[in-house]
């Protein structure tokens, strides 16, 4: 019973601390303030510290640990070597920000028992509710007022595909829920929580995330698809969907003039008419393509944050060889992730990872920075754990596993470290 307690309130930490810090960047211009948020979410999240500790102390997965550290201290050194302010503080602070958030998917995948199928509820009221509050808050007060311009505040410059991005991971999280949550009324109240962040998305005029956050959820149903009552309820759900962003949109003239913006700015494309940020973007692509005999092997020297518009041709750029390691730890998560969904019924929690991380890796292909893009860390760092404990154990695959002899102890507060210690020993 203790080891359930434990799983349920590590699961509950890692959820509310992935809303609370992805909702810093919407919550600047409404609080004047987006460090708080950062500090707690990341505290919630190192609640875990204890659990980290223990696996450390163990010395069960010193080679993980040491991989990891080494991959920092080579970006850290080439970031060192390459940028044109490697000492910049704002930048500093994101990029450690995003080593801690990797670093909490590690421990989570290490400690986690994922066969936990039942998300305590007040997590799910904490998570959902502070979704629809920072949403709402947001189209109130900052959004009517900045919406389809950049939004310039006290200290720093917040962008449209930032904010969307923020209500992109929120988002994420309430329709892994909607997918894999039993209860109706939870289920109720994450539909209400994904609808008011897709409504925040459409302010920022945003395309890159209203169209994928969508598309995590038609995903999603196609690959909770298991009869035909599946089929019947998920149907459901997504026409419960259409109902109420339709009636947003007939019924609020604002709503109503961000879609329209955003329809006109897809129009533009499908002409063959002018994208200013489309053109923008090929034109460095290609600027970068054309020197590539000059930053291939170490990186581009003087780098200064003029990012390509694409994870994959950001990482050689700045790191060079390096960069294929990093591009393979995406591309190896993501498909870790995607055979696991689609081959068991995984965990909410694991949900939760894996469509914000699947999010995450779509809009990093045409916006933000790596140091921006902080939630594909935790994906990464959590799958590549999962990894390295099927290698280790020859695990099935998918991401629960359960002892077949129900004689067996587990010691460990989370469940996962003695099982697989019992398997190495049989």
């Amino acid at each position: 019973m203790e080891t359930h307690r434990s799983t349920d309130l590590s699961a509950g930490v890692v959820v509310f601390g992935i809303v609370m810090t992805a909702s810093s960047y919407a919550m600047k211009p409404i609080l004047d303030s987006r460090v708080w948020p950062i500090w707690l979410g990341l505290g919630l999240l190192f609640l875990l510290f204890p659990a980290a500790l223990r696996v450390l102390s163990s010395g069960f997965h010193w080679r993980s640990v040491a991989v990891y550290l080494s991959l920092v201290g080579t970006i850290e050194l080439l970031n060192l070597m390459n940028l044109a302010d490697p000492l910049e503080f704002r930048m500093l602070m994101h990029r450690y920000i995003c080593y801690a958030i990797c670093a909490a998917g590690i421990v989570y995948g290490y400690e986690s028992m994922d066969d936990l199928r039942e998300f305590p509820g007040l997590a799910h009221v904490l998570t959902a509710g502070f979704s629809i509050v920072v949403a709402g808050t947001w189209l109130r007060s900052a959004g009517a007022a900045v919406a389809g311009v950049r939004f310039v505040g006290d200290s720093e410059m917040l962008t449209p595909v930032g904010v969307g991005y923020t209500f992109g991971v929120m988002a994420c999280v309430s329709a892994a829920f909607m997918l894999t949550e039993q209860r109706l009324i939870f289920r109720a109240l994450h539909l209400v929580a994904y609808c008011a962040c897709v409504l925040a998305i459409l302010s920022t005029g945003s395309r890159g995330s209203a169209v994928f956050s969508l598309l995590i959820v038609a995903a999603g149903i196609v690959i909770r698809l298991r009869s035909f009552e599946d089929g019947l309820r998920y149907s459901l759900l997504f026409i419960a969907l259409l109902m109420v962003f339709g009636g947003v949109v007939m019924t609020n003239s604002y709503a109503r003039s961000q879609m329209d913006l955003m329809l006109m700015r897809f129009e533009f494309i499908s002409r063959g008419s002018v994208d200013l940020s489309i053109v923008e973007r090929t034109d460095k692509q290609l600027y970068y393509y054309r020197a590539i005999d000059s930053w291939i092997l170490t990186g581009l020297r003087e780098y200064d944050f003029n990012y390509p518009h694409n994870i994959f041709f950001e990482c050689l750029l700045r790191f060079g060889i390096v960069g294929f390691g990093l591009i393979a730890a995406v591309l190896f998560s993501a498909y870790r992730a995607f055979r696991n969904l689609r081959i068991s019924f995984s965990s909410p929690v694991v949900w939760v990872i894996s469509s914000v991380g699947f999010f995450s890796l779509l809009i990093v292909q045409v916006n933000l920075m790596l140091e921006h893009a902080r939630w594909l860390w935790l994906f990464v760092g959590y799958w590549g754990v999962k990894e390295v404990q099927q290698m280790r154990f020859g695990r099935m695959e998918h991401s629960y596993y359960r002892a077949d002899d129900e004689d067996e102890e587990i010691t460990s507060p989370f469940g996962e470290l003695s099982a697989g210690r019992s398997l190495e020993n049989a």
